[in-house]
Formats: structure tokens, sequence, C-alpha cells
């Protein structure tokens, strides 16, 4: 053994810089490069260590006499998601004044919970000339308690017999791990003089404080000591106890978020303006990457929890979101306020959902020339059926539900008493959470906030004199003014930063996986709609996602995020069995936003538990079709059609001939089937009677709380109480650490084959043409494309109007 170890000293150990002990299973950090490089593919972040060692060149290699002072850089650079670069430079001098520079370079790729490495280093010896080498790791996190490593070093043998080196690693407690290595040597015979095993127990008893020991077969004792302060630590380390020791001072710097010995607390800063959504990103590997609404709600509920936050100050800008979301949002906001923290907000936006917002923070600051509007809520829905009809278009529409309204935009010039009945009720709701919200926030009485709504918009000056805000400030001026409610002495950092640590782990964490039905539902992949009007929800990128939940057994439940006006009723079915499939083996939690109606009720109903904002659009349980027949048109341009069938139905479908009445008796057949599987769906999942959801049906909508009055929903709530259920029916308890995974994680806007090609060259976000059309236009528009993306849908479980409520 001691032949062994020599010539490992010679080679690799000598003439390098001492470190801190590592393993090759449970290696987590840039010292990978010397035990396993497969291990760089596990890190999560940014890494720089600079270290001194000190060492006794007589221990292994008495031809070098002397001690050694070694300093050496090592340093883990993410290239892209799970591929990592490592690399080392080092330098040696011994106490003959002989220096010696050596390097190594290393690549790390995961894929979950496996991780390849190959790392090339130079191997210098004193007065000896330079050798190469080439290591090669495999890394297995098997589960959260064990984890195998395997790195081959040397594999050319080009400066040693090939090593193997085979680890197992233990982790009984998330603060303790145990870890072995067994080194066999390429030819060496196997007996108790080349028996090479190390063995190496590392805690973390507090936040922030390593220590290490470890031991070999010899019984030399390795000690190692190391206290993060929050991205940057220290470290120190004694090799070799039994003889000469070498000894080890680091300094490290590691951007990967970890529990430490010094948590400073900070004003969270967070920007509340758009679709309250992350930014889309486009990779080589997987497309465009979408990012769905869920980020900001989870985000205020993790703040709310973090020891790091001392206060929140929220710029809020331009919404483009519904009332349900806005509402989640605030009521978050408000969770933080009881928490006992400050949060204050300035406003850039305008608009009624904007203060509505607003009015949940401690203060409101406004800026000087900004006006505040608070007008009151209208709902608008362009009719298009006139223009139609003027044009020469036929449109034939074919309906179950007497509130099924939803191809009126189409066929009518304007709203039916139906119509306006079930909007009327719905507006009702949002006005009354309007005004409810203001009464609490800002302390002013009913009456004066409807007088207020009524006189409308209102100067910064008028603002504060009323008490709709607290401040008149520029933006220069906010953070010295809000350091003032902290005594004077506050620090503001971005909410990410400040969110809870997480404690490294060696395989993705059990959890809750969120399932997004975030469009209108067609058959097919989720897309992008053409010139940025708006995406669809695929039944089959759907139903992949939700088998993936279903048979991963790190997911334990799963929360059904419905953001849907609805669309083909096929495919709806389709997502709605997978669905009560993935139901009968896991709690499956709905999370509705600011629509789901139609289809995106349909897909919903099996859900264990339905969670619904107060104000989310929701039911318009009902089926229609609506066909176009342009014969007119033509006829009027000098156009004719002329037809050869066999069979007579054969041209059914045609949109340059009028419609027969046999082939609108069979849409007709299609659509009162498609409504009683539609009803049987909704008694069986909300367990009513057939007779009672036809009467709750007819294709009216519902306000979240009129639904939960009437059975339709069980809760009122937002994602973040979804998610809340969610572990506990997954038997979690309430403030367990979980992973959260959120599928579908790509829409595609190109077919796979082309999407690495062309996805290049396409633009991110094509608002150009988008921003041209009028919101409303260009909402109708969007949804009514979506469901006959893939083809004619004669049965549609649609609600296109999505309401604009501003």
């Amino acid at each position: 053994m001691a032949s062994v170890a020599a010539l490992t000293a010679l080679l690799g150990g000598l003439l390098a810089v001492p470190t801190p002990l590592r393993l090759t299973a449970d290696v987590d950090d840039v010292y990978a490069l010397r035990a396993n490089p497969a291990a760089l593919g596990h890190l999560d972040g940014f890494q720089l260590r600079l270290v001194y060692g000190r060492a006794d060149a007589d221990l292994y290699a008495p031809a070098a006499r002397g001690s050694t002072d070694g300093f050496g850089v090592f340093t883990a650079i993410p290239l892209w998601d799970h591929l990592v670069l490592g690399a080392s430079v080092e330098a040696d001098v011994d106490g003959d004044d002989r220096t010696s520079a050596k390097y190594a370079v290393g690549l790390g790729w995961s894929a979950g919970r496996v991780a390849f490495g190959l790392s090339y280093e130079n191997l210098p010896a004193f007065g000896g000339d330079t050798k190469g080498m080439v290591d090669f790791g495999v890394s297995l996190r098997l589960a959260s308690f064990l984890a195998l490593g395997l790195n081959v070093q040397d594999l050319a043998q080009h400066a040693m017999r090939r090593q193997w080196d085979v680890g197992l690693a233990l982790r009984p407690h998330e603060r303790l791990t145990v870890s072995s290595r067994w080194r066999l040597t390429q030819d060496e015979p196997l007996n108790e003089d080349t028996l090479d095993l190390t063995f190496l127990a590392s805690a973390e008893p507090i936040d922030g404080l390593h220590l290490g020991v470890g031991t070999d077969l010899d019984l030399t004792l390795f000690l190692s000591l190391g206290l993060d302060f929050g991205g940057v630590g220290v470290g120190t380390a004694v090799n070799g106890i039994r003889g000469d020791p070498s000894l080890v001072a680091e300094l490290v710097y590691d951007a990967a978020d970890r529990p430490s010995l010094v948590e400073p607390s900070a004003v969270a800063v967070i920007d509340l303006a758009g679709e309250l959504a992350p930014e889309s990103e486009f990779t080589l590997l997987d497309g465009q990457v979408v990012y769905p609404y869920g980020d900001v709600p989870l985000t205020l509920d993790a703040l709310r929890r973090s020891s790091r936050v001392k206060g929140v100050f929220a710029r809020i800008g331009s919404l483009d979101v519904g009332w349900a979301k806005a509402a989640e949002t605030r009521r978050a906001l408000v969770r933080l306020k009881d928490s006992g923290r400050r949060v204050d907000c300035q406003l850039f936006g305008r608009g009624d959902i904007v203060y509505y917002l607003a009015s949940a923070c401690t203060s409101v600051i406004i800026t000087p020339p900004q006006m505040l509007e608070m007008n009151g809520l209208a709902a608008e829905v362009l009719f298009f059926g006139e223009a139609l009809d003027r044009l020469g278009v036929r449109v034939d529409v074919i309906r179950r539900g007497a509130y099924k309204n939803s191809p009126d935009q189409f066929a009518r010039s304007g709203m039916s008493v139906a119509h306006r009945e079930a909007l009327g009720a719905y507006l009702d709701t949002i006005f009354a959470d309007l005004v409810d919200a203001i009464v609490e926030g800002r302390g002013i009485e009913k009456d004066e906030v409807l007088a207020l709504i009524d006189r409308g918009t209102f100067t910064s000056s008028e603002a504060v004199a009323l008490k709709l805000v607290d401040d008149r400030l520029y933006p220069d001026e906010v953070e010295d003014h809000i350091r003032g409610h902290y005594g004077g002495h506050a620090r503001f950092a971005g909410a990410s930063t400040l969110l809870p640590a997480k404690r490294a782990r060696w395989s993705g964490r059990s959890g809750i996986a969120i399932i997004h039905v975030d469009a209108a539902i067609t058959g097919g992949e989720s897309r992008d709609l053409p010139l940025g009007l708006g995406q669809t929800v695929g039944a089959r990128t759907l139903i992949g996602a939700i088998e993936a939940a279903r048979l991963s057994s790190d997911v334990r439940a799963v929360v059904l995020r419905v953001d849907s006006p609805g669309g083909d009723a096929v495919a709806s079915d389709l997502v709605a069995r997978a669905i009560r499939k993935l139901a009968e083996d896991k709690p499956v939690i709905a999370s509705f936003g600011d629509v789901a109606a139609s289809g995106g009720y349909y897909v919903a109903a099996d859900a264990s538990t339905i969670y619904a904002e107060p104000t989310t659009l929701t039911g318009s349980i009902g089926v229609f079709s609506v066909s176009y027949a342009f014969e007119d048109l033509l006829a009027r341009l000098g156009v004719h059609t002329s037809v050869v069938q066999r069979g007579a139905n054969a041209n059914a479908g045609s949109a340059y001939t009028n419609p027969s009445p046999e082939a609108l008796a069979m849409i007709r057949k299609s659509v009162d089937d498609a409504y009683e599987m539609f009803l049987d769906v909704v008694a069986r999942g909300r367990k009513l009677e057939k007779e009672k959801v036809r009467e709750l049906a007819e294709g009216r909508i519902w306000s979240g709380r009129d639904a939960k009055a009437r059975g339709l929903v069980d809760e009122l709530g937002g994602l973040a109480e979804a998610v809340r259920a969610a572990k506990l029916a997954a038997g979690f308890d309430e403030d367990d650490p979980i992973a959260l995974v959120t599928l579908p994680g790509t829409r595609a806007p190109l077919p796979e084959p082309v999407r690495t090609i062309v996805g290049v060259f396409t633009p991110e976000d094509p608002t150009v043409v988008r921003e041209l059309l009028p919101p409303a236009l260009r909402e109708a528009v969007g949804t009514w494309l979506a469901p006959f993306g893939d083809g004619d849908a004669h049965a549609l479980a649609l609600t296109p109007w999505r309401v604009r409520v501003r």
C-alpha cells in the first residue's frame, strides 16, 4: 500500500496544492476536478476557491527535500443548463526554491440523477518531464440518501498505471454525510498490502458550519473546517495528522444560495408588471422555453417565510392580467403585511386594477406628474355579425345552453339578454371585490369609495389629499424615504436573492408538479400562434406532461393550473380523461386563474379539489358549433362553385357552399352528444346529480364566488393555496421544503426538426404586429384562431370572448 501512496503523491499529490479531503461519491464543489469530474455537472452556480497549502515533501518522496508551499485557484463556471466547466491553476515551491506549475480543466454534464465528466491535467515533477493525464468519471445520485461514484484516473496510462476509484456515500440526515472510496490500481494484486480504502464523515451541525473528519486503513487522519458567511467563506484543513501533516487554508466564493452563518436582512425589491410571469427564454436544446404565470405569488409567499426579508418594496407597473390573478397577488401582499413586515409600493402603471393591487400595501407612493385612475369597471365584447352579413358570409350556429353565447360575436350585432345578465353578474363580483379591497386597505368608508370612483381620475396631489396614496416622490427619492421607516438603516436587494436558502441535495426532492393549461385547448402540440396573437395548449403536449407526472416517483401530487377559455371538445375530453387517470393514483388539486370556462372547466372537473378566486370566470358548461359559408360572398364577386360528389354528405363542411339541412343535422347530433358528455363529466367529478348540473350549465358563466356557492368550486383561493393543499394531500407538512416542477416545459413555435435551426433567427416576442391590434380585437382573433389550428372543429367547448374588465 505504501508504494501506491508514494506513486500517487509523487504524480498527483506532492506536486499539487493540498486541499481538503474529497471522495468520489460525495464531492459537491469544484474539487470534483480531483475527486470525480462528473460531479462538476451537479454544481448549480459559479464557484471560486483560492487555496494555500503547506506540505512536507519528505513524507512520501524522500528525493524532494524540505517543505512545499503551494498556491492554487480552482473555479467552476456553468456554461449551459447541466453543463459545467471546471479549471484550476496551481504552483508549488519546495524547500530548495524549485518551482512547478500545474493546471487542470474538466467538463461535467448532468442528466438528472446521473452525471458524466472528463478532465485533463498536466503532472509536472521536480526535475522530471511533464506528463498529461485524462480522467473519466460517473456520478449517480440515486436518492437523497444514497450516491455512487466512479472515477477512472489516467485512462491512457501516460503517467502511471490506471486507477479506479469506486465511491459510496450515505446521507442518513441532510446535515450528515458518510462516504468511502475504494481505490484499485490496474494490474495490482488485491491483498492487504495494496488495499486502499478511505473514509470521510462530513457534518453541518448549524447552518454555515462545515466539519469533516476522515481516515484510511493506516489510520491517517484528515480534518477540515469551513465557515460560510453567505456566498463568501473561509476554510482550513489538516491532512495526514499521523506523521507530517499538510496544512490548508482557503477563501471561497460560491454563487449557489446555501444556508449560512450570517443571514443579513434586507428590503426585498420586486417588480409587478405585465403578465406577472418570468420572461421566456430561448435555448438551443429546447427552443422557446415558456415560464407560465405563477412565479410572482409563489415568490411573495416564499418571501413571507424567509428570515432574510425585513420588508418589501413593490414597483407596480401596467398590468396585463385579469382580476383573478391580481387578487391572488394582492392576497400574497396582504399575507406579507400580516406577517409583521412593511410592504411599500410605488405606482408606475395606471388603471383600477393597478390601484386594486396597491391597496394591499402599507404605504402607496406615486410620482408627482402621474394621474391616479379609479374610474370603475367596464367589459367590452366585439360583435362582427352585421359586418359578416353585409359581406355575404353565412354563419350557422348550433349551441347547447341558453347562455352559451360564445358564438354571438360572429352571429349577432350586440348582446343578448342572457349574455348581458351573465356578464353583469360577473362584473358585480369584481366591482364588489375592488370596493372592499380599497375599504380594507386604505381605511376609507364604503360610501366614500363609491363616490370617489364616480369622480374618476385624480392628480397626484388630489390623491394624497384624499388619502388614496401616501406620498408623492420621484423614483430617486424613494429608497431614502423608505429607509426612514426602518430607522434610517435598510439595505435593498432583489427579491430572488432573499428567498429561503436551499440545502444541496443529491437527487431531486420529491414534491409537486404544476401542470399549466394556460391557453385555448387544441389537439396536437402546444404552439405559439403566428404574429404574436397568443398561444395554444395542445392535448398531446398536456397528456404527455400528465403521464410524466403520474409515472414519476418524485411527484407526490399535482396542481392543475387552469387559465383557459376552453377549445376543442374532443381535445378537452382527452385531457380530462388523462386527469381522471392521474387522480386515481395521486392527489390532483385544480387552481383556476382568470378564466376556467368551457373546456377549461371540463379538464379540471375530476380534480380532487378545485380552488378559484372570487373573480375567476368559471363554468360556461356548454357546447356549440359555428360554421361559415362564403357562397353568397363569392357569388357577389363573380366566383361560383361546382361540385361532383359520391355520397349524399360528401361535401358537408365545405366553406364554399351553404350547408344542407342534413349537414346541419349531423353537426347538431355531434353537439348534443358532446354536451351530454360534458354534463356527465361534471356530475361525476363534482359528485352532483346530472339534472342539477344541467340547471347550472346552459353555458352560463359564474364568478368563482358564485361557482363555489353552487358546488362547481370547492374552495376560494389561488395558486399558493392550491400548492399548500397539494402538500397536505401528499403527506407533507405545510412548512416542509419540497420541489416544484412546472409541466409542460416548452411551447413549440416551430416543428421539432427545424426548431433548433430556425429558432435562432426567430424573434422571441413578435410584438410588432401584435401591438398594432387593439387588445379586445387581438384576443378575439387569437382565441378564435386556436381551435381551428389543426382543422375544423365541429364541437367546441369554448368561451372566446375572454372578458376584458378595465
